[in-house]
C-alpha cells in the first residue's frame, strides 16, 4: 500500500465555491452516511486548472446498492459496470464505487459473467485509481477534508502540463485503444504535451484503432466536436497519424488546403458550442464528411455533392453514424449548397422544415469555403418573410 501525496486545503485552489451544490449535496450525504465520497476524475484536474468542469464525478466506497438506499432520488445504470445516477432537477450527478482489477477471473463463470467480476470488482481509493487512463485523471478531492489526493503523480504531470499513462502505456492503449483518442484529444484541449513513450506508443500501434466498435468511435467523435476544441484536437489526430485510422475518407483531405479549411469551420463550430449554441448531429456529420466531397467536387452544383455524398457513404462498409442519418446529410449538404446562389433560384427552399439546418451549415462551412455565405444575409431576411408559406415536409 503506497502513502498518496497529499495536499491540505491550505495547499491547492480548489474551491467548494466552483463545485456544483448537487455534487456537493452528494459528497456531504455520503459522508454523513459514514462513507467516503471523492470527486474524481476530471473534473478534480480542471477545477485544479481554474476550468469549469462539464460534469462532476464522484467515487465512493459504498457499493451500488447502498448509495442507492441514501439516495431516493436515483437509479442503478449499466449491465457491464454498475453505477449510480442520482437524478437532480437539472443535473446527474454520476456516483461509482472504488474498484480494483481482479488478479484472475472467478472460477466457473461464463464469459459474460467474467466480464461482470472483472468491472464490478471493488477495492480502494488506491485501486481504483491505479485502473485509471492518465495520471492527471486520477486525482481526488475529499469532501472530509477538502484536501487533494494522488496516487500516481497526477499532480507533479499537472504541473508539468503533460499527458501520461498509468502503467505501461503498450499494455493501457492495447487493452482499450480507444485512449489513444483520449490522449490526443486530452492535450489538444487542455494544450499539454504527450509524454514520449506514450507518443510512440501510439504512432507504433494506431492501426489497432480499427479494432473499435463504430459506435463508440461515434460517440467519441460527438464528444470532440461539441467540447469547443475541435479544430485543435483534429489538428493533433492528423499529426499524430490517427486521423486516416478512425476517419478513411479524410485521409486524402490530409496535407491539402481542404484539411486546413476544415479547420477554420472547426474553429467556428467551437465558437458556436462555446457560446452556448448546440448543432445537431447531422449538421456535425456533414461538416466532417464535407472536404471530401469538396475535394472531388467540379460544378459545385447540389446534384453533384448529392451524388459525391452517396458514393462516399456507398464506399464505407464500416460506417461509424449510424444510417438513418445517412438521408439527412444527404439533404442538408444539397441544401447548404443551393444557398451559395441568390434566392430567387432556389426560393422554395426556404419553406422547407429543414432551411434552418441548412442555413446554419452554410454558416459554419462558410468559414473555410467563403463562397457558401455569399447570400446567406439575403436568405436568412428572406428566411423572417411573412410571405414565406411554411411547407414542413421533410428531407
Amino acid at each position: 500500500m503506497s502513502i498518496p501525496v497529499l495536499l491540505t486545503r491550505a495547499e491547492h485552489s480548489l474551491s467548494r465555491r466552483d463545485i456544483s451544490p448537487q455534487a456537493l449535496k452528494v459528497l456531504y450525504r455520503l459522508h454523513r452516511g459514514g462513507y467516503i465520497g471523492y470527486l474524481c476524475g476530471g473534473c478534480v484536474r480542471d477545477l485544479l486548472l481554474g476550468v469549469r468542469p462539464r460534469d462532476f464525478d464522484v467515487v465512493t466506497d459504498a457499493h451500488p446498492q447502498q448509495i442507492r438506499h441514501l439516495f431516493r432520488n436515483s437509479r442503478i445504470i449499466g449491465r457491464r459496470f454498475r453505477l449510480v445516477h442520482i437524478l437532480f432537477e437539472d443535473e446527474i450527478i454520476e456516483t461509482a464505487t472504488f474498484r480494483r482489477t481482479p488478479e484472475a477471473p472467478a472460477p466457473g463463470l461464463d464469459e459474460k459473467a467474467q466480464r461482470d467480476w472483472m468491472n464490478n470488482t471493488f477495492g480502494t481509493a488506491e485501486e481504483d485509481a491505479f485502473r485509471r487512463d492518465f495520471t492527471i485523471n486520477a486525482l481526488y478531492y475529499a469532501i472530509s477534508d477538502f484536501s487533494v489526493l494522488d496516487y500516481v503523480g497526477g499532480l507533479e504531470d499537472l504541473r508539468a502540463r503533460v499527458v501520461r499513462c498509468i502503467g505501461d502505456p503498450e499494455k493501457r492503449l492495447l487493452e482499450d485503444p480507444v485512449r489513444m483518442l483520449r490522449a490526443v484529444s486530452l492535450s489538444a484541449r487542455l494544450d499539454f504535451t504527450l509524454e514520449p513513450e506514450l507518443a510512440d506508443t501510439i504512432r507504433l500501434h494506431r492501426t489497432e484503432i480499427r479494432t473499435t466498435p463504430p459506435s463508440r468511435l461515434m460517440e467519441e467523435f460527438l464528444k470532440i466536436i461539441r467540447c469547443g476544441a475541435s479544430s485543435a484536437i483534429f489538428g493533433r489526430l492528423n499529426a499524430a497519424g490517427l486521423l486516416p485510422i478512425i476517419f478513411p475518407f479524410l485521409e486524402p483531405v490530409a496535407g491539402t488546403e481542404h484539411f486546413d479549411r476544415f479547420l477554420r469551420i472547426l474553429s467556428r463550430v467551437d465558437a458556436s458550442v462555446r457560446g452556448g449554441h448546440p448543432l445537431d448531429e447531422p449538421v456535425l456529420v456533414s461538416i466532417l464528411y464535407f472536404p471530401a466531397l469538396a475535394l472531388q467536387a467540379r460544378d459545385w452544383s447540389p446534384g453533384e455533392l448529392y451524388s459525391l455524398t452517396e458514393k462516399l457513404l456507398d464506399a464505407q462498409t464500416d460506417s461509424f453514424f449510424p444510417r438513418v442519418w445517412r438521408h439527412s446529410m444527404q439533404g442538408l449538404i444539397s441544401a447548404a449548397v443551393k444557398l451559395r446562389h441568390p434566392p430567387h433560384k432556389y426560393r422554395r427552399i426556404a419553406a422547407r422544415s429543414y432551411f434552418q439546418e441548412a442555413l446554419e451549415l452554410a454558416r459554419l462551412l462558410s468559414a473555410g469555403y467563403p463562397e457558401m455565405g455569399a447570400h446567406l444575409g439575403t436568405w436568412k431576411t428572406l428566411q423572417k418573410s411573412a410571405r414565406i408559406r411554411k411547407d414542413r415536409r421533410p428531407i
